[in-house]
C-alpha cells in the first residue's frame, strides 16, 4: 500500500512538473507521452520477469501498470492501455487544476470530470471482467448516467442550456459522486464506530 501511494505521489509530481514547464494543451500532450513511456517501461519490466517469480523490476513495473488485468483477463496489453488511460485522466485533471488556480469552478469541474471518467472506466472494467449478459445489462444504466453527466456538464459549461451556467455544470458533474461518496463514507464511519457492538434483529 505504501509503495502504491508513493507511485501515485511520484506520478502526481511529474504531472505538476509538466504543468510548470508547459502551458495548456502542450502540458497535457507532454503528460500523455510521459504516461505512455512509463507504462511501456512498466510493461517491459513485467514481461521480463520469469513466470511465477516476482523480481524488483517487475514490482516497480506493476506500480505503473496496475489497472486493467481483470478486464483484460490477465493479458498485459489491455492492462497497459487501461493503466495509461487512468494515469492520463489523473494527470490531466491535476494539470488543469494547477494551471487554473485562480478559477475555483474550473478546478472543481476538472476534479469532478476525473472522478466521473474513472468511475466510468471502473464500471466498464467490471463488465469486461465478468462478461456476463445480466451483469452488463445491470451496469448499462450506470454507464449511461456517467456518460450523460460528462456530456451534459461539458455542454452546459461551454454553451449553457440551463439556468445557472457553470455552477449548474459543476453540480451535474460533481453532485452525484459527492452525494454517493458522502453517503458511503458515512456508512463506513458508522460501521467502524458501532459495527462490533451493533445488533441487527
Amino acid at each position: 500500500m505504501l509503495f502504491s501511494i508513493l507511485a501515485v505521489a511520484l506520478m502526481g509530481g511529474l504531472a505538476a512538473a509538466m504543468a510548470r514547464s508547459f502551458q495548456g494543451l502542450a502540458a497535457i500532450g507532454a503528460w500523455l507521452v510521459l504516461c505512455l513511456v512509463a507504462c511501456a517501461l512498466g510493461a517491459l519490466a513485467l514481461s521480463s520477469q520469469p513466470v511465477g517469480v516476482a523480481t524488483l523490476a517487475g514490482r516497480v513495473g506493476s506500480l505503473v501498470v496496475r489497472w486493467g488485468f481483470a478486464a483484460g483477463r490477465g493479458r498485459l496489453l489491455p492492462a497497459v492501455a487501461i493503466s495509461w488511460l487512468a494515469w492520463a485522466i489523473f494527470g490531466t485533471a491535476l494539470i488543469v487544476a494547477l494551471q487554473h488556480r485562480s478559477e475555483t469552478q474550473l478546478q472543481l469541474l476538472a476534479l469532478a470530470w476525473a472522478v466521473d471518467a474513472l468511475a466510468l472506466m471502473y464500471v466498464c472494467g467490471i463488465a469486461l471482467a465478468r462478461r456476463s449478459a445480466s451483469m452488463t445489462r445491470g451496469l448499462l444504466p450506470i454507464a449511461g448516467a456517467l456518460v450523460g453527466m460528462l456530456a451534459v456538464s461539458a455542454i452546459q459549461w461551454s454553451h449553457p442550456l440551463l439556468p445557472g451556467g457553470r455552477r449548474t455544470a459543476l453540480l451535474i458533474a460533481g453532485g452525484p459522486p459527492l452525494y454517493i461518496g458522502g453517503a458511503y463514507g458515512l456508512f463506513l464511519l458508522v460501521m467502524m464506530t458501532f459495527g462490533r457492538r451493533a445488533r441487527w434483529n
